[in-house]
């Protein structure tokens, strides 16, 4: 059903008698038009058109001139979502045809929002349409916000680029022959793109492409001046690719400046580019970056140090990360591991993530400098298997770090630390100490430490270094000179998000040590 109002003029000369010549000129107005054609997938709504122009048939041949101006209204069509929202949309071009091909010549697009789109010539076989034809395409995008919002943004519903903000110019010019792309020149220019929902952005990024014999051979360059993926900063850098059977593949190492350090990139591809669903593979190392500055724009408590490392074969596929073997990682004096690190869904409101993590050896003492927990001194290893995120947020895990049996460094933990231990573990000794004579000193030795959690259903059930008397367990196990103290739990289980909470809370406790 379509309602609306057509108006329609026509005018025609020629000889009726043979019919060997006759021209006609129409002028068709669609005014506030409503409906849709379920057959050809378009439907509309108050749209206002109207096309003009004349056709001249002569000896088995038509050829004329047409133009269309799209003035208002909402048009859908597939996937494409339409509105000329800057004004009139306008489409115009010469054509020719036999019947059996169809010449165009001069085909002009135009959105007065931002875009040129030129065909200067096409060829077009009307028996073999899919195999056998010819253009020239030329296209000039001046704003590219506009092109996105009113063109593109519909058409990338469900992917990473579904709301961006964007701004700069592009342009592109491409030659199709016999149904293949025989080449494809594309440049964008100080473009800055911004995902609305913070996990990526991009700052005066430019690039230049050109493709040959259907993208069997070609060069792609990418340079921009900065750039965040999840708030982590990264600085100027210039990529340069070959294009080999439809594949990309790196000219030459590269890095990405992360803070003060960088990411040194060895070997990246990418391969299927055409098919839309790209599969790319990279490896490099990282140099140490500051943990001060990471820990700022990431909006973590400020950390101390610096953290580098070793980045294996990571494959990025199906909107799914994966490292093949293990990435290393130097922060503490001590080693971090992390193996099985897979991530699905990694541009999505939802993504999930699943890896195994230890650390062996850290330095106690710089740790809790770093957090600002409270000294504790000697080493510390651990891990976290089976941790399970989704949303950036843990499902489950099975974790535990404890003092190493090989640590013959000093032990000694600090009173602070002790309160924050027994606040995060729901112990009392933190006013027995306040009562007791242990409330004059500062420091305690211990003999070893250990705690864990295993993460199921959004409740944690806790685990220390050694068993105490019935279900408790040690968390701190005293030295054998004095003064010492054990830091016992008692509490089994524990709600995960109540322990985050604790944790949050002695993360932004400031206060003194009791003296």
């Amino acid at each position: 059903m379509v309602d609306g109002d057509v108006v329609l003029a026509l005018s025609s000369s020629g000889t009726l008698s043979d019919f060997t010549r006759h021209v006609v000129q129409y002028d068709l107005r669609l005014k506030n038009l409503t409906g849709e054609l379920p057959e050809v997938s378009i439907a509309f709504e108050g749209l206002d058109v109207q096309t003009n122009g004349s056709i001249d048939y002569h000896r088995g041949q038509l050829k004329g001139h047409s133009t269309l101006s799209y003035d208002k209204g909402l048009l859908a069509a597939g996937d494409l979502l339409l509105e000329p929202v800057a004004g009139a949309i306008h489409l115009s071009t010469d054509f020719i045809t036999d019947m059996q091909h169809l010449t165009l010549d001069q085909l002009k697009l135009k959105d007065p929002g931002g875009l040129l789109a030129k065909i200067p010539s096409a060829r077009i076989n009307l028996q073999h349409y899919a195999s056998q034809h010819y253009a020239e395409i030329v296209i000039d995008v001046s704003n590219l916000s506009h092109i996105y919002s009113a063109w593109l943004q519909p058409v990338m519903y469900d992917t990473a680029l579904e709301n961006i903000e964007i701004e700069g110019r592009a342009s592109a010019s491409a030659l199709l022959d016999n149904g293949k792309l025989e080449s494809l020149s594309f440049d964008i220019q100080d473009v800055s793109l911004t995902d609305t929902q913070g996990r990526f952005s991009v700052y005066e990024l430019s690039s230049h492409l050109t493709g040959m014999n259907n993208f069997e051979d070609g060069e792609l360059s990418i340079s921009w001046q900065g750039a965040e993926l999840y708030r982590l900063l990264l600085g100027q850098s210039d990529l340069g690719f070959n294009i080999k059977d439809k594949n990309l593949s790196v000219t030459s190492p590269f890095n990405i400046p992360v803070y003060n350090g960088e990411l040194k990139v060895f070997q990246l591809s990418i391969d299927e580019l055409q098919e839309g669903n790209p599969t790319i593979e990279f490896d490099g190392i990282l140099t140490p970056v500051s943990l001060s500055a990471l820990s700022s724009s990431m909006g973590w408590p400020s950390l101390d140090g610096s953290i580098s490392g070793v980045i294996p074969s990571v494959r990025y596929e199906n909107s799914g990360l994966k490292v093949d073997g293990t990435l290393l990682a130097r922060a503490f004096d001590g080693t971090f591991k992390i193996q099985h690190l897979e991530i699905s869904d990694l541009l999505s409101p939802l993504p999930s993530l699943s890896a195994d993590f230890s650390v062996d050896q850290l330095d106690l003492e710089k740790l809790t400098r770093t957090f600002d927990f409270g000294r504790i001194e000697g080493k510390l290893s651990g891990h976290i298997t089976g941790l399970n995120m989704v949303a950036w947020k843990a499902h489950a895990f099975d974790a535990f770090f404890y003092t190493p049996e090989s640590d013959d460094s000093r032990h000694i933990i600090s009173q602070r630390a002790v309160d924050n231990l027994t606040s995060l573990s729901g112990s009392d000794i933190g006013s027995v100490l306040s009562r007791s004579y242990l409330r004059f000193f500062e420091n305690f030795r211990y003999d070893k430490l250990g705690v864990g959690c295993r993460l199921r259903n959004n409740i944690c059930r806790m685990n220390g270094i050694e068993a105490a008397s019935g279900s408790a367990y040690y968390i701190v196990k005293g030295g054998l000179l004095p003064p010492r103290l054990d830091i016992i739990g008692y509490s089994n289980e524990v709600d995960w998000q109540d322990l985050l909470g604790r944790l949050e809370r002695v993360m932004s406790d400031n206060a003194p040590v009791i003296q």
